[in-house]
């Protein structure tokens, strides 16, 4: 055999290897967010549903609905939303446990990357009480908890308004709020649970390969399923810098610093690739 063949051959071999060591890596990262957010959901959904009860009982302390008082809709309608400042203390709570398990799984996945990147066990470990741990956690919350509520209030604004336009009854205003919670439960929650989870495992990811101080490059891994959003389609495989933006203006697969069109249900992995020692 010539040397040629011999080496096309080994060329050949590594680029299957590659794409099998890729091919588990979202193997892995799939199943561990699939059982957080199988989790997640109905959490989410109680979260939603005592929303809905808070909402009902305030429109119903307006019963018989008067619009002849000379207020202005949004005056007659605030009255009746849930009170948006206490529920993003309680669904930062509520989902605390969910981001704090899933940033950890993240963090042994990137654990692990880095081992085997460089054959060696450097015995790193990942601890969610490290101070710069904690405020990434935290700030993750805080825009979690902000972004739902305010998109839930934003959705109920719009049937208030259309309600009181149309001179609706009681009965037809729940009606509305009952749509809205329907699509929350039908949809959203389902959105919401594989955004926040995916994110904050990637975030882990990213954050053990910046503990490491080992890390040069870090490589997108598109999902594996076939389900892949163009933009991140286009750049699997991109390789850029530990501390650098990729191609899509994410640091991580499910960054919520980055645009809203790009992280939200992100299903895309990550992976160490280059190393400074």
């Amino acid at each position: 055999m010539s040397i040629a063949l011999q080496q096309y051959e080994q060329v050949i071999v590594k680029g299957i290897a590659d794409e099998l060591e890729l091919d588990m890596i979202w193997d892995r990262f799939d199943k561990t967010a699939k059982e957080q957010e199988a989790e997640f959901k109905p959490v989410l959904r109680r979260q939603f549903k005592n929303q809905e009860a808070e909402v009902l009982a305030n429109v119903g302390k307006s019963i018989p609905l008067d619009v002849d008082t000379g207020q202005t809709p949004a005056e007659i309608y605030t009255p009746w939303l849930f009170d948006e400042a206490a529920w993003n203390v309680l669904l930062a709570s509520a989902a605390k446990p969910f981001i704090e398990t899933s940033m950890v799984e993240g963090a042994i996945e990137g654990i692990r990357g880095i081992n085997a990147g460089l054959d060696i066990d450097l015995s790193l470990s990942f601890n969610v009480n490290d101070p710069n741990v904690v405020r990434i956690i935290n700030d993750k919350l805080h825009t979690f908890s902000f972004e739902v509520n305010a998109e839930t209030t934003k959705l109920l604004k719009k049937e208030f308004r259309e309600a009181i336009a149309e001179g609706d009854t009681m009965r037809n205003i729940e009606k509305r709020v009952a749509k809205v919670f329907n699509f929350n439960d039908k949809v959203r929650t389902k959105r919401i649970a594989q955004t926040e989870i995916l994110g904050a495992y990637n975030s882990g990811t990213y954050e053990a390969m910046n503990n490491s101080g080992v890390v040069d490059t870090k490589r997108w891994i598109a999902t594996r399923d076939g389900k892949t959003r163009e933009s991140h389609k286009a750049i699997d495989g991109e390789v850029v810098g530990l501390k650098e933006r990729f191609s899509n203006g994410l640091r991580f697969p499910g960054d919520w610093t980055g645009a809203l069109a790009e992280f939200i249900n992100c299903r895309c992995a990550m992976k160490a690739q280059d190393f400074l020692i």
